[in-house]
């Protein structure tokens, strides 16, 4: 990892904040390891590419951007000199990887945790905050796919009236259902053939759904997906869980 490729202007001036700052740390963990550094002292070696000599302020501000960044999430922290005694004293201006940068590995699980910054915990719905979140954040991908789909069936029961029984795609063909469903659309008209149409892509998008990304995660071996595709589906369980609020329990 070059300094010019890391800190090219093209992506360097382009990225968002999170983006940066993942490129900044993986940059200390090159050249400082576990070792303290200075602000000053990261400035100096990145300095050194031609992209920063013509875009010097921007960079500045950029790095500083990203410096505070990844200080208010303790990837790096004040540096403590652990060998003065019971005088020990802290270097206001020295940092050194903190425990949780430490713990993470330098190529795979620096992106996927900084890339949870990127979508903000509060814009999911409330079941899939408490139940899914975490799986994600901790990087169990495949569980938090099925997790989120068994909350979308979950609370599809529940809204329904349907029985224990009752799982998987039959289940969201009968709460679903245009003739004997119990939840139906706020505009459904049963004499309205387009409103029909439209009951019927609810029924077969729940169906789609659970059968295609729960199904297979619980009975058969699948590909580790990434931590945004993981993110793409609980995403998609989150539409779904949205459009269920907003749904009419019917007699």
């Amino acid at each position: 990892m070059s300094t010019k490729n890391v800190f090219n202007s093209d992506f360097f001036l382009n990225a968002t904040l999170e983006q940066v700052a993942e490129s900044v740390l993986k940059f200390i963990y090159k050249h400082f390891g576990t070792n303290k550094f200075t602000i000053h002292e990261l400035m100096m070696k990145i300095s050194t590419s031609d992209s920063y000599s013509k875009n010097r302020i921007d960079y500045n501000k950029r790095i500083g951007n990203s410096w505070t960044f990844l200080e208010s999430n303790y990837l790096i922290v004040r540096y403590i000199d652990r060998y003065a005694g019971i005088e020990w004293n802290s270097h206001s201006e020295e940092r050194e990887l903190g425990e949780r940068a430490l713990s993470l590995d330098l190529e795979s699980d620096i992106s996927t945790y900084i890339s949870s910054f990127r979508i903000n915990k509060s814009f999911l719905h409330d079941v899939l905050q408490d139940n899914v979140w975490s799986l994600w954040e901790n990087g169990n991908y495949i569980n938090a796919i099925t997790e989120s789909m068994k909350w979308v069936e979950i609370k599809v029961r529940e809204k329904s009236g349907l029985l224990p029984s009752d799982t998987s795609t039959s289940l969201m063909k009968k709460a679903f259902s245009v003739d004997r469903g119990k939840l139906k659309l706020s505009n459904f008209n049963e004499s309205d053939s387009s409103s029909k149409s439209e009951q019927e892509s609810v029924m077969f998008l729940f169906s789609g759904a659970v059968g295609y990304y729960r199904n297979p995660a619980v009975h058969r071996e699948i590909e580790l997906p990434s931590s945004n595709e993981a993110m793409e589906v609980i995403l998609f369980a989150n539409n779904l869980l949205r459009i269920l609020d907003n749904l009419l329990h019917t007699q």
